[in-house]
């Protein structure tokens, strides 16, 4: 095999936070999130690394076929899990969420120490988790109307979430705030327009398929 066809291996730090993704159940607790945070934090010197395992991460949640494991080999995040589904990346979003908010409550120091870690996680990786959400959950609501309440409920967390970084400073300024907001309505707009065309694709086919039907009907007749 060819050089250029090599997958790159992930980093360490990208590698070291597959690992304990992998450990955590999509309903993991508050202190399970908490607990990953700290430790993201802790290791905020390895901000590159850390935003490059969150994208694998969010990569690997909305497409299973290609989910991968730590050392770039085929497998879901998570064997409790299926890799592809949005209480997954509701997941990493809590844990980012932990992480931007983390010191917020109190330790001020910690919390000015991460400045630098929330401003790589939220380049790179924050608009892809709120896209890949966004249409994870619009699709799954599209298939099964009980989703629809999930659907609804997630949002209303995201929104929330969205305040708090608000509330908090967690970025610089409130222009990049406004930015990321704006960045997830426009997800769910965009999830929206596509669900809604891939409905009305859906049914023109069925529709051909039962004027096909009806075609060799009066044949055979």
């Amino acid at each position: 095999m060819s050089s250029s066809t090599t997958k790159k291996k992930p980093s360490l730090y990208a590698r070291k936070l597959l690992d304990k993704l992998r450990t955590l159940h999509s309903n993991a607790s508050l202190e399970s999130r908490q607990t990953l945070a700290n430790w993201m934090v802790f290791n905020r010197k390895k901000a590159e690394g850390m935003a490059e395992g969150m994208l694998l991460a969010i990569t690997n949640s909305t497409t299973a076929d290609t989910a991968t494991t730590a050392d770039g080999q085929p497998s879901p995040l998570s064997p409790e899990d299926p890799s592809s589904s949005p209480p997954r990346l509701m997941l990493l979003l809590r844990i980012l969420h932990q992480v931007f908010i983390e010191g917020k409550g109190g330790d001020s120091d910690t919390f000015q120490k991460s400045a630098q870690l929330r401003s790589i996680l939220a380049d790179v990786a924050l608009i892809p988790l709120l896209q890949a959400l966004a249409n994870s959950t619009t699709t799954a609501a599209a298939t099964a109307a009980t989703d629809e309440s999930a659907r609804e409920m997630y949002h209303a967390q995201v929104k929330e979430m969205i305040e708090l970084w608000k509330e908090y400073s967690v970025f610089d300024g409130p222009t990049v705030w406004e930015g990321y907001k704006k960045a997830w309505g426009r997800a769910v707009l965009d999830a929206a327009a596509a669900a809604n065309t891939n409905n009305k694709k859906g049914e023109e086919e069925s529709n051909d398929a039962v004027m096909a039907d009806v075609s060799l009907v009066g044949q055979t007749d």
